[in-house]
């Protein structure tokens, strides 16, 4: 899914200039509910990869977002979307690990997720919820641009840039909100 307001925030960063002849990935590509790709391809990047871990509307290669640097190497992306992923991801922080190795110094990163507030919606499952203080953390390795809330919606924007002497932050004892599905009984 990908809300206007998402939609808003990355074309304000993701110019023609930015975008023109660079390398982009998009992890979480497959469309359901409103995309990026278009507008990002009418930008004229040299290349625009769509991946997700299933098949799909927008998949150019389906790959977990665990296994991106397995797929296309480390520092060999100019440019990583990934918009509405991160709370569909059990092990988000090894996405996100992920996303930034594979991310080349001087490259950029934008990244969108859902904060505590939104309702749960699997696709094919939801587990967690994002602040910008959680956001402004993760992303502390990277040269942050542009952290804010969603103005419409409750969720969490991202636009940073991946510094030449990068130093990965450990994530793996940081923890998010996780979301508790809410179940509804039968109304038959």
């Amino acid at each position: 899914m990908c809300h206007g307001s998402v939609v808003t925030f990355a074309l304000r960063h993701l110019t023609g200039p930015v975008c023109r002849d660079k390398r982009i990935l998009e992890v979480g590509s497959r469309i359901l509910s409103g995309s990026l790709r278009k507008s990002l391809e009418a930008l004229m990047p040299g290349e625009y990869i769509g991946v997700d871990i299933l098949p799909g509307k927008g998949v150019d290669q389906v790959v977990a977002g665990g296994d991106l640097v397995k797929t296309f190497g480390k520092n060999t992306v100019d440019i990583v979307v990934c918009t509405e992923l991160l709370e569909h991801a059990e092990n988000w922080s090894i996405v996100v690990s992920n996303i930034k190795r594979v991310c080349a110094p001087g490259g950029l990163i934008l990244v969108s997720a859902r904060s505590p507030g939104f309702a749960y919606h699997r696709c094919p499952e939801d587990y967690w919820r994002f602040t910008v203080d959680d956001f402004k953390y993760i992303f502390s390795d990277l040269i942050p641009i542009d952290i804010r809330p969603d103005p419409f919606t409750p969720g969490v924007f991202c636009f940073a840039q991946k510094p030449s002497d990068f130093k990965m932050l450990r994530l793996s004892s940081f923890t998010v909100a996780k979301i508790r599905p809410v179940h509804r009984k039968d109304s038959r």
